[in-house]
């Protein structure tokens, strides 16, 4: 079908270019548009923040003035300063100072707590004189609002400075004032130090929000309002406004998506309308190349053909055009198709097999039984034939195993199980030989996997009976189980002479020649593998051979 894709691509190309580039300068010049109008509108919010701030600040230096106008001027006293405390949660701590900088009265909400120490009133009294109130460094403790120092001048009737009045103010009303601004769809707003700590946020969830830290740009004195991370790494827009006489800034974001959204959704309508015009085109380009697919019709008969079982019905196409290409294509897809035709009746042989024979050997094995039971006396000879026959018929039963783990097609039934006790039931069951050692390293961390037990205890024992194989009467095995990757894996591992290389390539294969066993052994496991969407890899060498099997933590699909 390459002639009528390619017709179509070209009608599609030639309708669609300009179309296209039209669309994609409108989109450009409308995003950069709104894109400009979106990042004033944040400045402007932003500024808002910064004004909601300034507001609540001015209104504690307004608070702390009055109440300064009526506090005795003689004799100033802890009752005077009740009256604020109780009706002013605001206040936390009250302090009055004499001209001079002594105290004369405090009041604490929560205990006793330091005030202004003597070596910082020449500061006081100079930001005092430049702008009438001084406000001293932010204070964040970890999990409460942030707090700050706040004095005012105390003066008598000729506007000499008497005294002064010292507060510290709890600022949570910081966010209450921000979640109470019109902030748009997911806007948020943030107070933020210069030194990077958080004063507030309009997040009502946790108004205190311990553990913020903003990211390094944040607070960098080379800020650019636009695209910024949160300090969730999330993309968002950004804007700053200083945040006057605080030693603060005010930011406004917005989640990249929501801020553009409008940009987002030009975008949509301009796709959609280009999706339209590429569906018109391709009617159209269907339309005109029928007349082009005419001569592949041919191939649909040989195509048939194979799907009834009749792999030489091809027809004789010698081109160098796309009808030769695809007369060799079906050429070499004939292969594959056979291997699936063969896969499928070995699955339905496997199935056929196992009732068939099943029953006989099951029925030959309960003679043999009898016969042990009946027999008294018997020589040697007599005693290793009964044997040889019940390990014949064991070698037959574990054939037939074989052929329906790598045939048939039944449901795993899967278990979370650990790995190392799975391969512990196997080798209770194994009978090791006496010049073998067998070392089990099983990880203690390791997690549960979801396998179904009777499959991967049928592919870990074929691994240890190839080693057995391999070993002969000496040598040492090793099982190890351990995290790995999302999933656990498990090694076996053996010192022996390693695979020849010319068997490498063969290790998968549906049958192999051995001087015992099935041949099946390692198809079991690859199929194993497989249907549990494992992994198996082979390491051999001169020193010994690694079977790594990985398990993922659950089945999937």
């Amino acid at each position: 079908m390459k002639l009528t894709v390619k017709f179509i691509g070209v009608t599609l190309v030639a309708s669609l270019v300009p179309l296209t580039w039209v669309g994609i300068r409108v989109v450009r010049e409308t995003e950069s548009s709104l894109r400009a109008s979106t990042e004033r509108l944040q400045r402007g919010l932003a500024e808002r923040t910064a004004e909601a701030a300034k507001t609540q600040m001015d209104g504690a230096v307004n608070l702390l003035t009055l109440a300064a106008r009526n506090i005795d001027g003689n004799r100033p006293g802890t009752a005077a300063l009740e009256p604020l405390l109780n009706n002013y949660p605001i206040l936390m701590d009250l302090w009055v100072y004499d001209a001079k900088g002594q105290p004369r009265a405090n009041l604490h909400r929560l205990g006793p707590a330091p005030g202004i120490p003597p070596k910082m009133w020449g500061a006081v009294r100079k930001e005092i004189q430049e702008r009438g109130y001084f406000s001293g460094p932010w204070e964040t403790p970890k999990g409460t609002a942030p707090r700050r120092l706040i004095a005012v001048p105390r003066v008598d009737s000729s506007l000499r400075t008497v005294g002064y009045v010292v507060a510290r103010i709890n600022l949570y009303v910081l966010s209450e004032s921000l979640q109470g601004l019109d902030l748009g769809t997911e806007g948020q707003a943030y107070l933020i130090t210069k030194k990077g700590d958080l004063l507030a946020h309009s997040l009502s969830e946790n108004i205190f929000r311990s553990g913020f830290t903003p990211p390094p740009d944040w607070i960098s004195t080379d800020w650019i309002d636009g695209e910024h991370r949160d300090p969730e790494g999330q993309q968002i827009l950004v804007a700053r406004a200083p945040l006057a006489e605080q030693d603060a800034w005010a930011f406004y974001l917005q989640p990249i998506e929501t801020a553009l959204a409008t940009v987002t959704a030009l975008k949509k309508r301009i796709q959609r309308s280009l999706l339209l015009a590429a569906g018109f085109a391709a009617l159209l380009a269907l339309g005109l190349s029928g007349f082009i697919t005419r001569p592949l019709r041919k191939f649909l008969s040989a195509v048939r053909g194979m799907q009834e079982g009749h792999f030489d019905s091809l027809v004789d196409v010698r081109s160098s055009d796309e009808l030769g290409e695809i007369a060799q294509a079906i050429r070499d897809a004939q292969p594959v198709l056979e291997k699936k035709v063969r896969d499928s009746v070995l699955g339905k042989m496997s199935r056929l097999l196992s009732h068939d024979m099943r029953q006989p050997i099951q029925a030959l094995r309960n003679s043999l039984d009898t016969i042990v039971q009946h027999v008294t006396g018997a020589d040697d000879t007599a005693r290793r034939h009964l044997t040889l026959s019940g390990e014949a018929l064991d070698w037959m039963d574990d054939f037939i195993e074989d052929i329906l783990t790598v045939g048939r097609e039944r449901p795993l039934v899967p278990r979370r199980m650990d790995l190392g006790q799975v391969a512990q039931n196997v080798l209770a069951k194994l009978k090791i030989p006496d010049g073998i050692v067998v070392t089990k390293l099983f990880a203690a961390n390791s997690p549960p996997c979801s396998v179904d037990e009777k499959e991967v205890r049928k592919a870990v024992a074929n691994l240890i009976k190839n080693a057995f194989e391999v070993l002969g009467n000496a040598g040492r095995i090793e099982l190890t189980t351990r995290p790995a990757e999302g999933g656990v894996s498990l090694t076996i591992s053996d010192n022996g002479p390693g695979i020849p290389e010319e068997k490498k390539a063969k290790l998968f294969e549906e049958f192999t020649t051995k001087s015992s066993g099935t041949g099946l052994g390692l198809l079991v496991v690859k199929r194993v593998m497989e249907r549990h969407n494992g992994k198996i890899e082979i390491a051999s060498g001169p020193q010994g051979t690694h079977v790594t099997l990985w398990f993922p933590l659950s089945i999937s699909g």
